[in-house]
This record gives structure tokens, C-alpha cells and sequence, in this order.
């Protein structure tokens, strides 16, 4: 076999196993999460955040809501708040798909208190085992 003809296979097999990339989108939200503060978290001035694990289903509505949060009195509402919300779906060459373990951090604060995400020493707890969530 002649040196041209091991290059032509050569190069013919490079062109064969070329990829394309493939255009993403990744998923963005439509409406924003609008969670109400717990009535009893405000009589009792409670401060604390969430992160809300979900996905994103081909239509753009959120499923598996699983809130983690500082409060447990804070799980109830950080689910209902991202459940409600919509998204436009992540797209793969212009084709909807899921969009899996989106996190979106929720904070319950009152204006002016101070109250940060990293000064708060308590841990996230998963809702998932609370009776409230």
C-alpha cells in the first residue's frame, strides 16, 4: 500500500468521526419564585435561606422540588414559592429537553436586619422528612 493511500484512509477516517458541537441553551427562568414569608416566622422574626433542588422538565415547569433550609418553618413555602415558577427549558440544537438539579437559593429576611446568607451558622436540613414541607 502506497504512502497516498494510507493517508486518503487516514483522512477519510478522521472525517467520519468528526463531531459537531451541539448548540445549548441552558434552562432560564420565566417567572420568578414569589414565596410569601410563613405568617409564624414573621410574629416570631425568624430569618433564614433555602436551597431548592429541582428539575426542569421539556415544557419548562419545575418537578422533584426538594427545599433544604436553616428553618424548617421555611420548607412549606420555599417548595410551593419554586414549584410555582416557570422556566424557559434548556435546549439542545433548538430541541426542549430536562433540565436536572437546578439549586435556586431562596433567603427570608426582614429589610434592614443585617441577616446574611454566610453568617448564618445553621446548617441546611432537608425538608424532604419534615411534616411541614
Amino acid at each position: 500500500m502506497s504512502l497516498i493511500s494510507l493517508l486518503t484512509i487516514a483522512v477519510s477516517q478522521a472525517i467520519g468521526f468528526t463531531a459537531h458541537a451541539k448548540q445549548t441553551n441552558d434552562a432560564q427562568i420565566k417567572t420568578w419564585p414569589e414565596p410569601k414569608y410563613p405568617m409564624i416566622a414573621s410574629w416570631l422574626r425568624l430569618e433564614g435561606h433555602c436551597d431548592v433542588r429541582f428539575s426542569v422538565d421539556e415544557k419548562g415547569f419545575p418537578f422533584a422540588v426538594s427545599p433544604a433550609c436553616t428553618r424548617p418553618i421555611f420548607c412549606f413555602e420555599a417548595k410551593r414559592a419554586v414549584s410555582d415558577a416557570t422556566f424557559y427549558p434548556k435546549r439542545v440544537d433548538g430541541v426542549p429537553m430536562e433540565r436536572l438539579n437546578v439549586v435556586f437559593p431562596l433567603e427570608f429576611a426582614f429589610e434592614g436586619s443585617g441577616y446574611t446568607v454566610e453568617d448564618d451558622q445553621r446548617s441546611l436540613t432537608s425538608c424532604d422528612q419534615k411534616a411541614v414541607s
